[in-house]
């Protein structure tokens, strides 16, 4: 009789295969926790972001109504258009006032009214002629400068380009950053001749065409909007674009891990999203002595559902598949 014959009058094989069958259910439990573990530390995380979500609501000021406005991210697009200004022409026609006796006078044209709050940048095309004028020893330009009026009704921080600093805008396409304060709905650009030239001895200012008239989105943004802009979509479904989704996906998985605990007679998870040190599930001996692990054991059909798992012949595991 060979010593393993012998061995086996000694050994209890169904013991050995009931703690074999102990073992993988332990392994299972394991990766299930494990699993419900990740969970639970993403729920944590949407809480934790909604927490804020709600903070910033709270806390933004200024009398503004933060019950109807939402947080939207806008990828930049820099060829792209994003509100068209008719073009307009700047000429005498346009003069504010007479000329001095030097034949100096400002020329202001505006645009239309526009929402440049989702927006960056400002082109425009300009063509005419240009020339400069020396008049008691300083030289001045009658090119174009562009700005907005502020609250007091003048252009005192306003320009975007020139403001009368003989560094205005010539011929070619110009585009011109819009500074932060003027990236808001109902803003009105102008453009501007400040030194024109009507008369007098010296260069004489032609008409001046303005065309192509464009805002952009250059950069991302991160802008407020109003909860019937339909940019806000995402609000509609959850304070963070869509966490109410991904909570109850979540949510979902959960239940499915607990359902299998239920199934093979286990306590459902009670882990609360508290803080939670991950790590991997720990190997478990087997009965015969060989050692199993995550990726040689075939996790429980409610996991390989709730993350679409499925067989990698050449890793040799069980992967998520969230394709």
């Amino acid at each position: 009789m060979s010593l393993y014959s012998r061995a086996r009058r000694f050994i209890d094989m169904s013991r050995v295969k009931e703690l074999r069958k102990e073992n993988i259910k332990k392994q299972k439990l394991a990766e299930v926790k494990f699993e419900q573990e990740k969970i639970l530390a993403e729920l944590k995380k949407i809480e934790a972001e909604e927490a804020k979500y709600i903070n910033w609501r709270r806390d933004l000021g200024e009398g503004m109504t933060t019950d109807s406005l939402g947080m939207i991210n806008l990828p930049a697009d820099p060829d792209t258009i994003q509100t068209s200004i008719p073009s307009t022409t700047i000429s005498s026609a346009d003069n504010l006032g007479s000329p001095t006796e030097d034949g100096i006078v400002p020329r202001i044209q505006s645009f239309q009214v526009v929402d440049a709050s989702k927006t960056d940048t400002i082109t425009l095309k300009i063509s005419g002629s240009f020339n400069t004028k020396t008049i008691d020893g300083t030289t001045l330009s009658d090119k174009v400068s562009v700005g907005v009026l502020n609250a007091a009704g003048n252009y005192g921080g306003g320009y975007l380009a020139g403001g009368g600093d003989n560094n205005g805008l010539g011929n070619g396409t110009h585009t011109l950053t819009i500074p932060q304060k003027f990236r808001k709905a109902g803003v009105t650009f102008d453009v501007m001749q400040i030194y024109a030239f009507d008369g007098g001895e010296g260069a004489q200012s032609s008409s001046v065409s303005i065309t192509g008239v464009g805002l952009k989105r250059v950069n991302r943004m991160n802008v407020f909007v109003s909860l019937d802009d339909p940019e806000s979509l995402p609000f509609h479904r959850g304070g963070l674009g869509g966490s109410e989704e991904k909570k109850k996906q979540l949510q979902d998985m959960l239940e499915a891990g607990n359902e299998w605990m239920v199934r093979n007679g286990l306590e459902p998870s009670r882990t609360s999203p508290g803080d939670i040190q991950l790590g991997p599930p720990p190997p478990v001996s087997v009965a015969d002595g060989r050692r199993t692990s995550p990726t040689s054991t075939t996790p429980p059909q409610a996991v390989r559902d709730a993350y679409n798992m499925r067989w990698d012949p050449v890793m040799k595991a069980w992967l998520p598949n969230r394709a």
